[in-house]
């Protein structure tokens, strides 16, 4: 199909990737659609140091042509409650900017393919 689909996620306190992946095709993937690659910060779930982090960016890159970036978490109450912001970028150069950052945390090994 030519769709290349990623999501960089955090994973919640306790749970290991082929968990989560579980969960999450469960609870929030519609049933019968092919699931997104996901990844996952390896220094999350590592115990506390100061290499630990957290991925807490929110944005969506479209065909490296546009980003959405917003404050909003992927959760009920951040859709539905909060009052969130986000911007809608049409800018080849940002998205192409955000796609390397991502790529970047991949190679450097931060990243994690959590069905690996």
């Amino acid at each position: 199909s030519g769709l290349d689909v990623r999501f960089f996620l955090d994973l919640p306190e306790g749970s290991t990737p082929r968990s989560f992946v579980t969960d999450f095709a469960a609870s929030n993937w519609p049933h019968g659609f092919p699931l997104p690659v996901i990844f996952f910060d390896r220094r999350a779930v590592e115990p506390v140091s100061e290499a630990y982090s957290a991925l807490h960016a929110k944005c969506v890159i479209v065909d490296e042509e546009a980003l959405f970036v917003s404050s909003a978490n992927f959760s009920f109450a951040a859709q539905m409650r909060n009052i969130e912001l986000g911007v809608l970028l049409r800018s080849t150069q940002l998205a192409q900017q955000a796609t390397r950052f991502f790529d970047g945390l991949v190679e450097a090994g931060h990243c994690l393919r959590a069905d690996a």
